[in-house]
């Protein structure tokens, strides 16, 4: 019966990564070290390298973080920060999101090496090369953190995926056109063919007309 359950959810994926093996699972302190200025992840204690991303991701999380980021300084909202900076999952993990966003009541999270807690917002754009399980593993380990939003970005399919946390687990909402808004960013709106189509909006005339609101 379990087997047959197993089957008829689930689909066998043969997917490719490069993972990196030690002798026993990697504690998160020790794979900060072994990590700098490397781009890794550590997933239960192996190092993951992260695929390469297109120029299409590059161009979306570079217009948000240039957009959202002065935004939620000028306002004195707390801190967005990018790709680089990782975040503690647990003894054994470490990810480092596309972008996430630390209210300023909150911002004793942020370390010199590391986050170490749970920011309020996490936004990742999905790429060809991301796998599903990958995909999956991350919406576990977010959801396993409490992160309170996480959103989703998916170019090709041309749609947001808002997960908000509730008392009862995650509402999800998916937007492909309109207006798009953030529960830790309050009175930020924006559109979501700013964030899923190319060409983008000005980055300044953008800025100019969400401080003018």
């Amino acid at each position: 019966m379990a087997n047959l359950l197993l089957e008829s959810q689930t689909e066998q994926s043969v997917e490719a990564r490069i993972v990196h093996v030690g002798d026993r699972a990697i504690p998160f302190e020790t794979f900060l070290e072994m990590a700098a200025g490397k781009w890794v992840e550590l997933v239960n204690g192996i190092v993951v390298e992260k695929p390469m991303i297109q120029l299409d991701h590059e161009l979306c999380t570079s217009w948000l973080y240039q957009v959202v980021g002065p935004y939620v300084s000028k306002k004195n909202l707390g801190r967005m920060l990018s790709s680089r900076v990782m975040i503690k999952i647990d003894d054994f993990g470490g990810r480092m999101p596309d972008l996430l966003f630390v209210r300023q009541d909150n911002i004793k999270i942020l370390k010199q090496k590391a986050v170490y807690g749970a920011p309020d917002l996490i936004i990742e754009v999905i790429s060809p090369s991301n796998r599903s399980t990958y995909l999956q593993e991350l919406e576990a380990e977010y959801f396993r953190m409490g992160i309170p939003e996480l959103v989703f970005i998916n170019l090709q399919l041309q749609e947001i995926r808002i997960l908000s946390r509730q008392e009862d687990g995650y509402s999800e909402s998916v937007i492909s056109k309109g207006s798009v808004s953030f529960t830790a960013i309050p009175d930020l709106t924006l559109q979501a063919e700013w964030i899923l189509q190319e060409p983008r909006p000005d980055v300044f005339d953008t800025l100019n007309s969400l401080f003018m609101i």
